[in-house]
């Protein structure tokens, strides 16, 4: 693990502190001091924004206020819907060993193809998203360290999950 360092990274809001390791070649970008308007299905405040130093490479972490109904795949999907991604795989997984939604999506920019793993978790009604995302031509030789990062991610004070996982749970 000489390749990664683990951050601390302080609750700015709803008591949301976490730690994950970040690779050697990340480095933390600085964020943007507003709250978004939570009345916005879509707004989200960024926690932590990682960037490659070599290019568009990078690890992310983001929350809301939970949804009031639906599941979390419902949220997943409607979250990569509204960011005009395409979704290839969606379905129940592990995120830093609690239960979550994630996702493999795709999408064009700017004539670049870029790949993206999304997951989602709920705690306590706080609605945390995290994303690895990288052009499609080096995803594969980026895949393991965007993974590990993501699989580090860790609450500090988790309440546990209150909303269904998949549609099917929540009936």
């Amino acid at each position: 693990m000489s390749d990664y360092r683990p951050i601390q990274v302080p609750a700015r809001i709803a008591d949301l502190a976490f730690s994950c390791v970040l690779h050697k070649d990340f480095r933390e970008i600085e964020l943007p001091p507003e709250e978004p308007n939570f009345d916005e299905p879509s707004a989200c405040l960024p926690l932590l924004a990682a960037m490659a130093s070599y290019g568009v490479v990078v690890f992310s972490v983001a929350a809301r206020p939970a949804y009031s109904d639906g599941s979390l795949q419902d949220w997943l999907g409607f979250v990569c819907q509204s960011q005009g991604l395409t979704v290839e795989a969606m379905g129940p997984g592990l995120i830093g060993g609690v239960p979550g939604i994630v996702a493999e999506t795709t999408q064009v920019q700017e004539n670049v193809s870029l790949r993206m793993r999304a997951g989602i978790l709920e705690d306590g009604g706080r609605m945390i998203l995290l994303s690895a995302l990288a052009p499609e031509a080096v995803w594969p030789s980026l895949k393991e360290p965007l993974l590990t990062m993501f699989d580090s991610f860790r609450l500090d004070r988790p309440r546990g999950r209150t909303a269904p996982l998949t549609p099917e749970e929540a009936r």
